[in-house]
């Protein structure tokens, strides 16, 4: 940059230059406008020297402002990590409370769990002795009955009649069908019960023992042949006659009967007769 003396001295050059040839000077006095000239040059060269930015200066000072702004920048990230860590910290204790509590409520959970597995195994348990001892009651209900009716015929097919005198009735059709000879006093009881609709009432025949009831069963074929749906059969219990039903269904039962209060059936594979029960396992027993 110029002062403002090398402008005037520039300038008063330009100046000097317009006008007409100049007017020639001693040497002497050109010699000492020359030292002059060169004083004040220098003299300026010196101000504008020392009015310039060195380059080493540039660099501190844009060293300092970096510096300075990337402090402001550091310390507002400082500042907005700490804010994060702070709510992290408090998410981060929320959620450890709510483990904590869901920690305590599941071991509690667990410890009522096994209280109820405890008490559900003590009732299995319960159920199974109550069912087995229901079984074995059902079963020694059910041989009792049968046993209470070894002595009973079942009468199918035979003309019912008004006001009959169902005793006479069947001591006749014996004697006519079977040739069997029956007292009055051989014979319990004799009845109708009942039967399917639109047939004949089956009768119900109670006698004096096994032996009396022996008699008649061997003519049985006899009477089945005789007349038309005509047949005589053992009185067998209700559960009985379903376990007759279901070992005749069953693949490895080729037959299935009632037997002098008992239940039987002839194996397919070993061609064995086995006694069965109401709860026996067919297949296993009949291996």
């Amino acid at each position: 940059m110029m002062t403002s003396k090398t402008s005037k001295y520039f300038n008063s050059k330009k100046s000097s230059g317009t006008r007409g040839p100049p007017t020639k000077r001693p040497n002497s006095e050109v010699a000492n406008t020359s030292a002059e000239e060169m004083t004040l040059i220098l003299s300026e060269l010196d101000e504008i020297k020392s009015d310039m930015v060195k380059h080493s200066d540039i660099e501190t000072i844009v060293t300092s402002i970096v510096t300075e702004i990337m402090k402001v920048h550091m310390e507002e990230f400082d500042k907005r990590l700490n804010e994060i860590e702070e709510k992290n910290d408090k998410i981060k204790g929320h959620l450890q409370e709510q483990i904590d509590g869901l920690s305590m409520e599941n071991e509690v959970l667990r410890e009522k769990l096994a209280e109820k597995n405890k008490q559900i195994m003590e009732q299995k348990t319960t159920i199974s002795d109550a069912m087995r001892i229901a079984q074995e009651a059902q079963v020694r209900s059910n041989y009792n009955e049968q046993y209470s009716r070894k002595s009973n015929i079942k009468i199918y097919g035979m003309k019912e009649e008004k006001k009959e005198d169902t005793p006479e009735e069947v001591i006749r059709m014996l004697s006519d069908v079977a040739n069997v000879v029956l007292r009055e006093d051989e014979i319990v009881a004799a009845h109708r019960i009942p039967g399917r609709a639109g047939q004949n009432r089956p009768i119900l025949l109670k006698v004096k023992n096994t032996s009396v009831k022996s008699r008649i069963m061997k003519k049985r074929s006899e009477v089945k042949k005789s007349v038309h749906g005509l047949r005589l059969a053992d009185d067998v219990t209700k559960l009985n006659s379903s376990l007759i039903d279901r070992l005749n269904a069953h693949d490895s039962i080729e037959s299935a009967w009632y037997f002098n209060g008992n239940i039987y059936g002839k194996a397919v594979i070993s061609d064995r007769r086995i006694q069965f029960d109401i709860y026996d396992d067919i297949p296993k027993k009949s291996e």
